[in-house]
């Protein structure tokens, strides 16, 4: 995938993690499904291929999100009813992350070993950013560290300094339209400081040469 566009749907995907719960412990759950999304999406997409059915490749793909959800979704009602019931219709969210971070829909030429590689490499890179995401919102916003278990959610509470009743801003929906924009920003200075490197490095070889 080209940089530029791997930068943007990682930025768009985020935005998309913004109406879940500003809790670690349900961002846990929920990069989880990503990634369990992500590579049973990536294996239909190639039983397709064999299949010749690249026509209906979104539909069946969409269609089997969904049902791949609701299984997942059910797993996660058997491990904790709570935590399931609380996330509610967020737990599909990641159907959409898939779709903007996976390389599913076009990858006809690919083998499955490469598509694997490539899709699975990039859900490590969201699950990253989200991770810092959920902790950020949950350190801010509530000043606790969180953890997924069967009777809910395990609450750590963090010395106060690090929270203030002002701060609960980070847990709220701007907070979190504010937090993927400083996001952005940070993955787009990232991207430049990279490029200068590399520039420099390819000067230094045509000099050396």
């Amino acid at each position: 995938m080209n940089k530029n566009l791997a930068f943007l749907h990682t930025a768009v995907a985020l935005a998309v993690l913004i109406p879940v719960p500003a809790r670690l412990a349900y961002g846990l759950v929920i990069l989880l499904c990503f990634n369990f999304l992500m590579l049973f999406s990536t294996l239909i997409s190639k039983l397709l291929d064999v299949l010749s059915l690249n026509n209906m490749r979104p539909a069946c793909l969409i269609i089997a999100l969904i049902c791949l959800t609701v299984c997942f979704r059910q797993l996660v009602i058997f491990y904790s009813p709570i935590i399931g019931l609380t996330l509610g219709f967020v737990l599909y969210l990641p159907v959409i992350a898939v779709l903007i971070v996976g390389d599913c829909l076009d990858n006809f030429n690919t083998s499955l070993k490469d598509s694997l590689r490539q899709n699975m490499l990039e859900a490590l890179r969201f699950s990253f950013y989200g991770i810092v995401f959920f902790l950020l919102r949950d350190i801010l916003g509530y000043g606790t560290f969180t953890l997924p278990i069967p009777d809910g959610i395990l609450k750590l509470h963090l010395p106060q300094f690090l929270f203030s009743t002002s701060s609960v801003f980070w847990a709220s929906i701007p907070g979190g339209i504010i937090l993927v924009g400083l996001f952005l920003a940070l993955m787009t200075v990232v991207k430049k400081k990279n490029k200068i490197i590399n520039r420099s490095s390819d000067l230094q070889e045509q000099i050396d040469v």
